[in-house]
């Protein structure tokens, strides 16, 4: 398995080595995972380079994410576990995953859902107050015939 975790200037590359002994008749004897970084955003002199470097060895040599290691880093330390997780506990973590996605989305989709009553019950007032409808349209951005509903 070999991909790049990021678009623009920093990357990883995985690479797991397998034997056939196992469930499903793949076993990880290793997992290898390398960071790419290219020389232009490695400068020592740069306290963010120095951060992002010491992020990285502290996964490598101690095993540890720093909890303020970059979001690049943190991605990169996430997906290294979630492939070292065996294929049931992926799957767990996928349906996790996408319930929070799916939660996520309702929450958004309440929002904007709130936005909008917000204005309707904003025209309800201006209207009730004998507010001329061009101010109303301007004011809460509904079409005349929106407003006209609520009349």
């Amino acid at each position: 398995m070999d991909y790049n975790e990021f678009d623009d200037d920093k990357a990883i590359h995985q690479f797991h080595l397998t034997g056939e002994d196992a469930v499903d008749g793949v076993k990880r004897l290793i997992t290898i995972v390398t960071f790419e970084l290219h020389k232009p955003i490695i400068n020592v002199e740069d306290p963010v380079s120095r951060d992002n470097l010491e992020a990285m060895r502290s996964i490598y040599i101690d095993g540890v994410l720093d909890s303020d290691a970059p979001k690049y880093v943190q991605a990169v330390y996430n997906k290294s576990n979630y492939y070292n997780l065996t294929k049931e506990d992926q799957l767990e973590v996928d349906a996790i995953e996408s319930a929070i996605d799916q939660r996520e989305a309702e929450l958004s989709y309440a929002k904007i859902e709130g936005k909008n009553e917000e204005k309707f019950e904003v025209a309800q007032s201006l209207l009730a107050q004998g507010i001329d409808l061009n101010i109303i349209i301007k004011a809460t951005k509904l079409s005349a015939e929106e407003i006209e509903k609520l009349k």
